[in-house]
């Protein structure tokens, strides 16, 4: 039930490694194969952007503060 009302996408990271980012009503999340690798919480998130195929999460200043996939 961990993955129920999660709508994953399939992407693949800066080394062209296959993954999945999962957005739910908690936050986004980074899977590798089945297995959240990463968590953004919609609180700590300031700022979500693309640019042709990069997405990027900014997060509150303390935190991780990148997210390349």
């Amino acid at each position: 039930m961990a993955l129920y009302g999660m709508d994953l996408f399939p992407v693949k990271d800066s080394a062209n490694y296959p993954m999945l980012v999962g957005v739910a009503a908690s936050g986004v999340y980074i899977y590798d194969n089945r297995l959240r690798m990463d968590a953004f919480k919609w609180p700590r998130i300031i700022k979500i952007s693309y640019k042709r195929n990069i997405f990027f999460v900014k997060v509150r200043p303390g935190e991780v503060s990148l997210c390349h996939v």
